[in-house]
């Protein structure tokens, strides 16, 4: 299926590491996230690369985001109200988001029920 997995990181992001290093490492987390979904990491601190200028974001007070960084972490709070990460979001390819966005919680268990979840929700 073409069910898209963003997770919402950082490369100074503690959390994010934990996720990585405990929950996504569990073989029933692993197999789901490589058979049934395309990952697509969104770096929020990522302000090394500048961006084209037809790529820069203008913010209703007029502040301009030219990094990739301040641009991903703009995307994540303007359209899942949400400023911290980690945050893992469950998106069709057209972009329709499959369930309710998932933040830190390093319970495995709810982890696949959430990758489930969203494989359930796309199929309808």
């Amino acid at each position: 299926p073409n069910i898209v997995f963003h997770f919402f990181t950082g490369k100074t992001c503690a959390n994010c590491r934990e996720m990585e290093n405990y929950v996504w490492v569990d073989p029933g987390v692993k197999k789901i996230l490589q058979e049934d979904y395309v990952m697509v990491a969104l770096y929020c601190d990522e302000n090394t690369i500048e961006l084209a200028k037809n790529e820069w974001v203008t913010l209703k007070d007029g502040r301009v985001l030219k990094t990739l960084g301040k641009r991903n972490h703009n995307y994540q709070i303007e359209h899942f109200n949400a400023n911290a990460q980690p945050l893992y979001v469950l998106m069709s390819a057209d972009g329709k988001v499959l369930n309710t966005p998932k933040s830190y919680d390093r319970n495995v268990n709810n982890f696949i029920k959430f990758l489930e979840e969203g494989k359930a929700n796309f199929k309808k």
